[in-house]
């Protein structure tokens, strides 16, 4: 008997492990399960009985960032926190291009650049980030990335974002310069965007290359993911477009180690990749979505392209999905849309899927769908950093501390 449980016990574990990672498709429990998942070789799927435990998370507010006496930050463009708690701000108002930093206990240190084109000047700035002690700072009018010491807040070197310089081949000729991670090695992920013209019905889609440090030399294509849908029409004789928050956009994580994380929002399925572009893993988790309504894309317009509407051909439902991002942890914090216009159901995960913890929060489900200050969030030492606006009308960036265990 005692050789016989043994055998047992390893017969049980290995049909749980398979039942975990092909995602055990068989039975009523994936009757739900949209096909092109339950096809889908090597995904986790996770159902509602697997999740059903009530939100674990509290955000407690704990400071804010953005009353200057000696500034008026009028519109706040973008912001990162550093490895320290220090808060950069982005102010994206006309006649200024500063980025203003505070101190972790909301007192104002010093600002950074000014509107120009030299050394430590700027025309739009953006893609705050950081590594090894340094800010980088992308700015889009002038094509090039500056950094910054974190500690004294000097000012580093400049390089520029030449696609020609990084690409001899043209892989990217036809390209426009989106976004830059940090991976692994002192590489960048690099991210260029090729465009929906006016008169396509197909969206455009971004291209993800890996890059050395000094963006002299473009490797090898990581990731291709298919961008929101573009819609077009005419408005006293001019071709406007206009962007709806419910159609599918994509989705891209990067840790601090170089992880990447892929998802287009329609779906709550998630894609690790490697820096070289292997796909490591993938989960899925069953979710409800919400009915797009005619009612809901006249509430995303406005006067000039509300004519769209009438022949604009909704989706069955809004995406399972509205922005994807990563802690210092390496942990995924995921908003999801719901039944409610101006709530987010929010999702913590490891790495691998498994829930770590949810939790539900404000947010508006008309968001500008593309990258947007109001929907952007830094998750780091414990605390939750998000953009608001005061009781006075004036922008700020909040800081919250976060509480994971019973309700």
């Amino acid at each position: 008997m005692k050789s016989i449980i043994p055998a047992i016990l390893f017969q049980t574990i290995l049909i749980i492990g398979i039942c975990l990672f092909s995602g055990c498709r068989s039975g009523d429990r994936y009757a739900d399960i949209p096909e092109h998942i339950r096809e889908m070789e090597g995904v986790t799927i996770f159902t509602p009985d697997q999740y059903s435990e009530p939100d674990t998370i509290r955000l407690v507010w704990d400071q804010s960032f953005g009353d200057i006496d000696e500034y008026f930050v009028e519109n706040i463009y973008e912001f990162n926190v550093d490895a320290a708690g220090k808060v950069y701000i982005v102010d994206g108002s006309f006649d200024s291009r500063m980025i203003h930093v505070f101190e972790p206990d909301g007192s104002y240190l010093s600002h950074l650049g000014s509107r120009g084109e030299g050394p430590g000047e700027y025309i739009n700035p953006g893609r705050l980030k950081f590594q090894d002690e340094r800010l980088f700072i992308y700015d889009y009018g002038l094509n090039r990335l500056s950094s910054y010491s974190t500690e004294s807040l000097e000012f580093l070197n400049v390089v520029s974002v030449d696609p020609e310089r990084l690409d001899a081949s043209g892989r990217v000729k036809d390209l426009r310069f989106l976004d830059y991670h940090f991976l692994d090695e002192g590489n960048l992920l690099l991210n260029f965007m090729k465009g929906q013209h006016y008169e396509e019905e197909e969206p455009g889609s971004d291209h993800y290359f890996r890059a050395d440090a000094d963006l002299t030399n473009l490797k090898e294509k990581v990731l291709e993911q298919e961008r929101l849908l573009e819609i077009w029409a005419d408005f006293q004789g001019m071709r406007i477009m206009h962007m709806f928050p419910f159609f599918s956009k994509p989705l891209i994580a990067v840790t601090e180690s170089g992880r990447i994380f892929a998802a287009q929002s329609e779906d709550f399925l998630i894609r690790e990749l490697t820096p070289h572009g292997e796909e490591v893993g993938r989960f899925y988790y069953s979710v409800e979505k919400a009915k797009v309504t005619r009612e809901d894309a006249l509430a995303s317009t406005n006067d000039m392209n509300k004519n769209m509407v009438d022949r604009l051909e909704l989706p069955d439902s809004w995406p399972a999905l509205q922005e994807m991002w990563t802690d210092d942890e390496e942990r995924l914090w995921i908003s999801a849309f719901t039944e409610a216009e101006d709530e987010m159901k929010w999702w913590v995960l490891e790495p691998n899927g498994e829930l770590i913890a949810r939790f539900t929060w404000p947010g508006d489900r008309q968001a500008w769908p593309m990258r947007s200050v109001s929907t952007h969030k830094i998750i780091r030492d414990g605390y939750f950093y998000t953009w608001e606006e005061n009781e006075e009308g004036l922008q700020q960036v909040v800081r919250y501390l976060i509480e994971i265990g019973e309700n």
